[in-house]
């Protein structure tokens, strides 16, 4: 449910055909992989320092992690920490060590503001649909910004996530 709450993406990006493609372009750097031998889930680079969001219940093996990205080439970085987790809200930030590999961190664009009912979205991330370990796109549609669960406020979307997409980004044309 929070991957619907980590970020509304990408300024700019103007609506027409081809979006969902020119969103998955403009996500491809900024969403990795987080994988161990237990299981997976995806994230969302914040900076050039590497600094992941994800979702907690993504990192709670005590099994070795490793982030895989995607950019011009691709890298699997090993040295990776958990900083911090918020079991409320299902949070959890990750740092990797971007010296480990000579690829530059690209870190995700976010929005001005939420997107309104009506609006398209994307959730982007490895799911379990395709094994996790290829990226997709899905799109979908903000049914409703004030769903309230348990005195949070959540979005409404048609959106298909699997699990393997928990962590990753929930996208907008902006």
């Amino acid at each position: 449910m929070v991957l619907l709450l980590l970020a509304l993406l990408l300024p700019g990006l103007a609506a027409q055909d081809g979006e969902r493609g020119r969103v998955f372009a403009a996500t491809r750097a900024s969403v990795v992989a987080i994988r161990n031998s237990e299981g997976y889930g995806s994230g969302l680079i914040l900076d050039e320092t590497g600094l992941i969001l994800t979702n907690a219940h993504v990192m709670i093996s005590a099994e070795a992690y490793a982030v895989e990205v995607e950019g011009p080439s691709r890298a699997t970085y090993r040295n990776v920490k958990l900083v911090g987790v918020h079991p409320k809200l299902d949070l959890a930030l990750v740092k990797i060590d971007p010296g480990e590999h000579p690829l530059k961190l690209q870190p995700i664009r976010r929005a001005a503001g939420p997107p309104g009912v009506g609006d398209a979205v994307y959730a982007v991330g490895f799911p379990s649909s395709r094994g996790g370990h290829t990226k997709t796109i899905t799109a979908g549609e903000v049914k409703a910004v004030d769903r309230f669960i348990e005195g949070g406020r959540y979005f409404e979307v048609t959106t298909e996530v699997w699990s393997g997409n928990s962590g990753g980004p929930l996208c907008n044309d902006r």
